[in-house]
């Protein structure tokens, strides 16, 4: 069964069940937890509807004021310096709002593609460390040396969960860089909008004090309809990145809980999913035994080749071997199931051993083919036996890469330093974006009032 994930943080209520609490935990697919979480946004929201209620109020009673009521403009005797002073105070808010949605937001922007590229990192290095495996086993199915190879039965294993694991192996990258991809796409989108929304705002606020400064009515009242829009887009904003920063917080605890359940089937997998574990432990199991079948047909050959002197002249087994023989190789498991480590017999040397210490009975071979001088292998036979002791090798080095695997650790240390790493500064950075704009949005609400009072009083004098 699914665990579901930041349960208790993620219990708000969902305006699409008749506002019943949610229940499901994190989960991004869900439409009801998008309602829910996007219910947290609902002050920017509000404050959206209620200007642009109140704008359309603002505009029927100035359209009533200069078709009906609109009377000779008098001299009059009030100063337009408070007002001016006070439409100051608000610009430089609105100002300071603008200039805070704009540094958090290339904050966040790089916090959050930061968090993207490292999840992609430990992703790209998975599925490497995978195919590289997978390399790995195809080469051992195919050793072959003096006849001496893997059965048919065991090679066609050996090849299937090689298929197997380049299916896994590609799943993984297409489905990391595919999630990585949309959610670039609409942080990219919302960057884009906060750029052009902090830009017009500032814009707006300067050409309004200037505006209202210079009693320029007309171009004040064009600046006002311009500026509601403006603030109808900015209130939204702000709700959109309260909703996020619920979202990042939810996120950050789903992960926690995650960490602390590891390989359990969560809505986590469509951030970083999991290896398939049948494939894994499948994986695993095979490369130690084609470890152990490796090592097998290395001493065969060692044996029965390469310490032997019975091929008479002319024997392809036969090109002049002798002096003291080769030590064979111990096998670095026991026999299955368990493969369990068994620590060598006397006499006999370990793979990591074998190249320095088998190099020693590598004779002359002029002809390339017949040693010349005592040895047990010819150059070309060594490099043959190398590449072999290479692949039982590497078998045995992946082994600790996939029991992490198996136990899903490179997701869990992921998510681990994403916890320890990133959340803060991704939740940090989202809290200054809503507050910049409602900064922002509130000094430019007030600013249209006093750009109108101001730019009067001035037309007035």
């Amino acid at each position: 069964s699914t665990l579901l994930l930041a349960e208790d943080r993620t219990s708000r209520h969902d305006p699409l069940d008749d506002f019943r609490r949610y229940r499901d935990g994190w989960d991004i697919r869900n439409k009801h937890y998008w309602a829910s979480v996007g219910f947290t946004g609902l002050p920017g929201f509000i404050l959206a509807l209620l200007w642009a209620a109140l704008g359309l109020l603002f505009l029927l009673s100035l359209c009533c004021y200069c078709c009906c009521c609109r009377r000779k403009d008098r001299s009059g005797s009030e100063s337009s310096l408070v007002p001016l002073l006070l439409l100051s105070l608000l610009t430089l808010a609105a100002i300071a709002g603008c200039v805070l949605v704009y540094i958090s937001q290339a904050k966040f922007h790089d916090e959050l593609s930061g968090t993207l590229n490292f999840v992609v990192r430990q992703s790209q290095t998975t599925v490497d460390n995978l195919q590289n495996v997978s390399r790995t086993l195809n080469q051992g199915a195919s050793i072959n040396i003096f006849g001496f190879g893997l059965g048919n039965d065991e090679r066609q294993q050996v090849l299937q969960i090689s298929q197997q694991l380049n299916t896994t192996s590609n799943q993984l990258e297409l489905k990391t860089e595919d999630n990585a991809h949309k959610i670039r796409r609409a942080i990219n989108m919302v960057r884009l909008a906060m750029i052009i929304i902090s830009a017009a705002m500032l814009l707006l606020v300067l050409l309004g004090i200037l505006f209202a400064a210079c009693g320029l009515q007309s171009l004040v009242y064009l600046l006002v309809i311009l500026g509601f829009i403006l603030v109808i887009a900015t209130w939204i904003l702000c709700g959109v990145f309260i909703l996020l920063n619920n979202v990042m917080g939810d996120t950050c605890v789903a992960m926690r809980e995650w960490v602390q359940n590891p390989g359990r089937s969560t809505n986590l997998d469509d951030i970083l999913p999991c290896v398939n574990q049948t494939t894994a432990n499948q994986t695993l199991d095979r490369s130690k035994e084609v470890a152990v079948s490796v090592v097998r047909v290395l001493n065969q050959a060692v044996t029965l080749v390469l310490n032997g002197n019975a091929a008479p002249p002319g024997n392809p087994l036969n090109f002049n071997q002798s002096g003291p023989t080769m030590p064979t190789l111990c096998s670095p498991y026991g026999p299955a199931p368990d493969y369990a480590e068994v620590p060598c017999a006397s006499g006999t040397i370990t793979l990591q051993q074998a190249p320095g210490n088998w190099s020693r009975y590598v004779c002359q071979a002029p002809t390339g083919t017949t040693c010349a001088t005592p040895g047990r292998m010819t150059p070309q036979i060594n490099d043959q036996v190398m590449k072999s002791v290479s692949v039982a090798t590497g078998l045995v080095v992946n082994v600790p890469f996939l029991v992490n695997v198996e136990n899903c650790v490179f997701v869990r240390e992921t998510f681990q330093t994403i916890i320890r790493e990133r959340c803060p500064g991704l939740r940090k950075y989202t809290r200054w974006i809503y507050i910049g704009l409602a900064l922002a949005s509130a000094g430019t609400m007030l600013s249209i009032v006093f750009w109108i009072i101001a730019a009067r009083r001035k037309h007035r004098q």
